[in-house]
């Protein structure tokens, strides 16, 4: 496992008591169960959508074949001399407790159709069955197998790592193993979770959208789910704010969205591995770029602004929330086509 030794105190996730075992027990299960029907609900209703994103193939491997990969091909790949195509693996969120690859199927055609990649989206298994760090190595085995793959279109040279909340946290401890380091030559963050510990999250956070955001609320019944009692809450594989430069090296791209109380600490992430001051007035909190860190953090948008089921409060809320979309992808976009070039 990739390790690295940090000088800080160490800060331990501590045992609860047998009710709130219970009831975290019970938050977890028929949380993941509603929102498997509103995916489900939302699948049905929206069929045609869901049909006009749908991956191009679907993959199993032999190092996790309980977990297949979504594979989408851009849409005139194949069509005359089509050469490889860059990478793009894309891991889900939902707090490891909740969702699946296919949440992100949108995120993914448009990153295959627009922008020309072999998004690969991958399954890990969920907690608080599999606990940290299981999903990690899940994402881990089903990464090699992909590349080792010799029947896909993609260019080994050009490899992208990305991925949504939780998704984007697993992106940053993957990128601190060695064989990734070899591998990824870019990394795509949207607002992670990046200090189990909590210091200095604001709580409440309202923004101009209209509502409280929900995640404090959550957030310990998730941590109860994922996190092993014991377990060292600055393991920089758990909370990778406590990565040095070194530890992760590649070119980042940290989106936050500010009406989310994770915003200030990808904030904080970004300006440790970009060499930023926080306090300094010379790199805006909007957005900055500094030794291969590129901040951008959206305004008035919630945490799980990119995804459809996060429905702003009118129509033209509705509206600036998916030109705030359009506009996010337009500069990953542009970052990526010169960091992989």
């Amino acid at each position: 496992m990739a390790q690295q030794k940090d000088s800080v105190q160490t800060v331990v996730r501590e045992p609860v008591s047998i009710l709130s075992t219970l009831r975290f027990y019970f938050e977890s299960f028929t949380y993941n169960r509603f929102i498997a029907y509103v995916f489900a609900y939302f699948r049905w209703k929206r069929r045609d959508f869901f049909d006009s994103v749908k991956p191009t193939l679907i993959k199993t491997y032999s190092a996790r074949p309980s977990l297949p990969a979504r594979v989408f091909l851009p849409k005139h790949h194949g069509q005359g001399d089509s050469p490889a195509c860059p990478v793009f693996f894309l891991i889900h969120g939902g707090g490891w407790v909740i969702g699946d690859a296919q949440m992100d199927d949108q995120q993914a055609r448009l990153l295959a159709d627009e922008h020309g990649y072999c998004v690969v989206s991958l399954e890990y298994r969920l907690a608080p069955r599999h606990k940290f760090p299981t999903a990690i190595f899940d994402c881990l085995a089903i990464m090699k197998a992909v590349l080792a793959d010799e029947t896909l279109p993609i260019d080994r040279d050009r490899v992208v790592l990305g991925g949504f909340s939780a998704g984007a946290v697993m992106t940053s401890a993957l990128a601190q193993f060695p064989e990734v380091k070899e591998i990824v030559k870019a990394l795509v963050a949207f607002y992670p979770l990046t200090d189990f510990t909590g210091e200095g999250r604001p709580q409440g956070v309202v923004s101009n959208w209209g509502r409280e955001d929900h995640l404090p609320k959550q957030q310990p019944m998730y941590n109860w789910a994922y996190i092993p009692v014991g377990q060292n809450l600055r393991d920089p594989l758990l909370s990778p704010i406590y990565a040095s430069r070194e530890a992760i090296p590649q070119p980042l791209f940290m989106i936050t969205a500010e009406a989310d109380c994770l915003c200030y600490e990808g904030h904080r992430m970004a300006c440790k591995l970009g060499g930023v001051d926080e306090g300094t007035e010379t790199y805006s909190k909007d957005q900055w770029e500094k030794n291969g860190v590129r901040y951008y953090c959206v305004k008035d948008m919630p945490h799980c602004f990119t995804h459809f089921f996060e429905r702003i409060k009118d129509p033209v809320w509705e509206r600036r929330r998916q030109q705030a979309n359009k506009e996010v992808w337009q500069e990953i976009g542009g970052w990526l086509e010169k960091t992989l070039a």
